[in-house]
């Protein structure tokens, strides 16, 4: 039993937010959903990192590149991420992951967009670094502990599918995550008492997505425009959900957005608690042609801190101008 008190309270971050990653600048779009994979039709390279400055408790690093090849109608992306929570035990994400779209014309400047994304994820913990109970003796001195660790470390393969449906001002889409349902890396550091395998298992994530953009004007070269974008994105991960919702506008060379994203599940089922899922947002970005670079601060009412993420963009030539 104490082996798996301790175990609970070694994990239970994990399973509490029950949550992936996420990113607030839309720059990141490829790990919401491989259908937008390629969609600005020419190659671009995103760097972005999003990190507690502070506290410094979670960063995620994300490094991608994607194109499209216009004879194929398909848009391929790759990109590598890292998610690791900074405490004692280092527990780490290093995903690799393979992004493929496919572009349809359906009528009008209507297109349809399938993806699919194919990932292969390692799991790190350092236990090394971390102290149990049974190690500690009623005069403080440290031993070793009695838990046997099968693995410091965990591999498995994943799929996501999205679809997309979108104009030059307006975007509709959903994605399905984790369509393998692999156990994750908690399930394969511990041999103590047997416990059901599929309490491990990585739940299905869903995300429905829609935006809407009103160009007030508009370039000669298309290089800058004026307009205002509304966008939103709901996340239902298990018992999870988040909705977000933001604003963007966009003057010359400078956006600037603001948003939300609401715990719904927290906000309607325990209303005394819903703040600890909520947060506001506040997002800067400065286009210099091909160059974009992107800052945002995520705001947590719990007053658990806040996030920052700062991205850059290079959008490569495209072959047909």
């Amino acid at each position: 039993m104490k082996k798996l008190l301790i175990l609970l309270l070694v994990v239970s971050p994990i399973f509490l937010s029950a949550q992936d990653y996420f990113f607030t600048q839309n720059s990141n779009s490829m790990t919401l959903s491989p259908s937008f994979t390629g969609i600005t039709e020419s190659g671009r390279v995103n760097i972005a990192t999003r990190n507690n400055f502070g506290n410094n408790l979670y960063s995620t690093y994300l490094l991608s590149y994607d194109h499209y090849f216009d004879k194929i109608n398909s848009g391929f992306g790759i990109y590598a991420l890292r998610d690791q929570a900074n405490g004692s035990g280092s527990l780490a994400n290093t995903k690799i992951a393979l992004n493929y779209a496919f572009q349809v014309k359906l009528f009008g400047n209507l297109k349809f967009r399938p993806g699919i994304n194919l990932s292969y994820s390692y799991e790190s913990l350092s236990m090394q670094n971390l102290i149990f109970s049974d190690q500690i003796s009623p005069t403080g001195e440290v031993s070793g502990t009695s838990i046997i660790l099968l693995h410091e470390n965990a591999k498995y393969f994943d799929m996501d599918a999205s679809v997309l449906f979108y104009t030059s001002r307006f975007w509709f889409g959903t994605t399905v995550s984790h369509l393998f349902m692999p156990n994750n890396s908690v399930q394969s550091f511990w041999s103590s008492e047997p416990i059901s395998r599929n309490i491990f298992s990585i739940p299905i994530k869903t995300n429905i997505f829609a935006g809407y953009k009103f160009l007030l004007e508009e370039s000669l070269n298309n290089d800058y425009e004026k307009s205002i974008i509304v966008s939103g994105n709901y996340s239902i991960q298990s018992e999870f959900s988040l909705l977000d919702l933001r604003t963007y506008f966009n003057w010359n060379i400078m956006s600037i957005g603001v948003g939300s994203r609401f715990g719904i599940n927290e906000l309607f089922n325990h209303f005394e608690s819903y703040n600890s899922y909520n947060s506001i947002f506040a997002i800067l970005g400065i286009n210099f042609k091909n160059l974009n670079i992107g800052y945002s601060y995520d705001y947590f009412i719990a007053n658990i801190g806040g996030y920052h993420e700062i991205s850059l963009k290079y959008k490569l030539k495209n072959n047909k101008e």
